[in-house]
């Protein structure tokens, strides 16, 4: 396949092994994967992602091929792989075909702007264009993340004021925007992809929280700031390297630190991963896409610097 211009791959391949192609995809690509069609019924599932340029030059289509190749050999049920080149103008175009308004969790409904919705009084309702940047809501790693959001201001564990937020890889903007459709009155989100911060510029603008939140290219590592709320919607191995730093601004009486974009299995190593720094697990909760807990293959964490704070919260 070419490899000049974006790319947009569709995956159809047995249920079972969706999320481990979807893992796969994050991981090489740091962008999300969308579930366009879950057929239950015949055991396949389709998933849809874009590949830059960048991408196709480092092999990115040809490994996926290999993957999908070396886990299916077993099974019955074949897989597809089909990939054509999209424009940049088409870009956008494409997305709009099976991105639809989603609920998730009891209040949040994440829809694009170009969709109607009527919303219910208690609705917090988060307008999206994805950009180059995903991160739509859809996506199990999204929606927990934005499941433990809700829980976590259900309790407030920072007090009776508004939280600091930091929102770390923040993608489409959508987590650091929950944050400030709450009442969060700062919010700094962070990506060191240019695309990403564009993007979620434009959504904090789309969502009329550009005065709350605050959006850079800014490196963790260089953050001296102390924050209630740290956000990390990223994946184990990122997890792993930015260890210190996320717990180092999260702060040390009040704080919590929910990270997600890891899968189930993973779970007992990425809580191993912050204990060293101090931090303490006080909930995880496992799905595998908006209003779906079927499989429960991803999941999101919050944790703190004591584990009492779980009592508190309860």
């Amino acid at each position: 396949m070419s490899s000049g211009g974006w790319h947009m791959i569709s995956v159809h391949l047995p249920d079972s092994l969706a999320d481990q192609v979807a893992a796969f995809i994050i991981e090489e690509t740091g962008r999300g994967v969308e579930i366009a069609q879950r057929a239950t019924a015949c055991g396949m599932t389709c998933l849809k992602a874009w590949l830059t340029p960048g991408d196709m030059d480092a092999g990115v289509y040809s490994r996926l091929e290999e993957l999908l190749e070396r886990i299916t050999a077993r099974d019955e049920k074949a897989f597809s792989l089909d990939g054509r080149a999209v424009s940049g103008e088409n870009w956008a175009e494409s997305w709009k075909q099976y991105f639809r308004p989603v609920r998730v969790g009891s209040r949040f409904v994440i829809k694009p702007q170009w969709e109607e919705y009527e919303a219910a009084p208690e609705d917090v309702v988060i307008e999206i264009d994805p950009g180059q940047a995903f991160g739509v809501g859809t996506h199990a790693s999204t929606a927990l993340m934005l499941e433990n959001i809700e829980w976590l201001w259900s309790r407030r564990p920072w007090g009776s004021g508004e939280p600091a937020v930091l929102d770390v890889g923040t993608g489409t903007g959508i987590l650091g925007i929950a944050a400030a459709r709450l009442g969060v009155r700062r919010v700094k989100a962070i990506d060191i992809d240019t695309d990403a911060v564009s993007t979620a510029r434009a959504n904090a603008r789309l969502n009329g929280v550009s005065d709350k939140m605050t959006v850079s290219s800014e490196r963790i590592d260089a953050e001296s700031g102390k924050y209630d709320v740290v956000m990390a919607n990223i994946d184990k191995q990122t997890i792993s390297l930015l260890a210190g730093d996320l717990a180092r601004v999260t702060a040390p009486d009040r704080g919590v630190l929910v990270v997600s974009g890891i899968l189930r299995e993973q779970l007992a190593e990425t809580v191993a991963m912050l204990e060293p720094e101090g931090m303490k697990k006080i909930r995880a909760i496992t799905g595998s896409g908006a209003g779906d807990r079927e499989g429960e293959a991803w999941a999101s964490i919050i944790f703190a610097f004591s584990a009492s704070k779980h009592k508190e919260m309860e």
